[in-house]
């Protein structure tokens, strides 16, 4: 005789959920499925661009691995009719590669080198100006979730490319770096 008995199922983005315990059978075994939920946009294969209403720009470019670097290519709408420029004293672990204006006039193709340093959640900001007019200028806001090296490969979304490994003896923390020798 098999008893069936609903849980409570966890309606969280994010958090698995067991929907259906059942026992079977004369020993009363028991069996759960259950059901691992993701955001939506995690299943979509391409990089994720919306315009938010605050004027910027998020660019989800989904999982990638820690200490690797990734080549993202991706296309943006905006106003910027002319050529832009991208300031380099902000740019940490990105590097705009290349940006020009898309073949329609309505937008840009942008080509940017990204670091994933760290695991866990991760988001950068970037100032894209008018070379015309420095008033008219963009914030990309690019989101990632970076995956540590134990935690298997990621599915790359269409338009990113893996360009190799970050230099394991390379300080990506600022409170590390130091002109000091050590002893002789």
């Amino acid at each position: 005789m098999a008893e069936e008995m609903n849980t409570v199922d966890d309606q969280s983005p994010t958090k698995s959920s067991v929907s259906v315990i059942k026992r079977e059978g004369k020993k009363g075994r028991i069996r759960t499925t259950s059901k691992v939920r993701f955001p939506e946009d995690v299943h979509e294969p391409d990089i994720l661009v919306s315009r938010e209403t605050n004027g910027t720009i998020d660019v989800n470019v989904g999982f990638l691995q820690s200490q690797h670097k990734y080549e993202a290519s991706f296309t943006i709408e905006d106003n910027i009719k002319d050529d832009i420029e991208v300031p380099t004293d902000q740019q940490v672990f990105l590097r705009v590669k290349n940006i020009y204006p898309t073949s329609n006039g309505s937008g840009h193709d942008v080509v940017m080198e990204i670091h994933a340093h760290k695991e866990g959640v991760w988001s950068e900001q970037i100032q894209l100006l008018s070379k015309q007019d420095n008033n008219n200028q963009i914030t990309l806001v690019i989101h990632a979730r970076v995956m540590d090296k134990e935690q298997g490969h990621p599915l790359l979304k269409e338009g990113i490319h893996c360009l190799g490994t970050l230099d394991p003896t390379a300080s990506t923390d600022s409170s590390d770096a130091s002109d000091w020798k050590g002893f002789d």
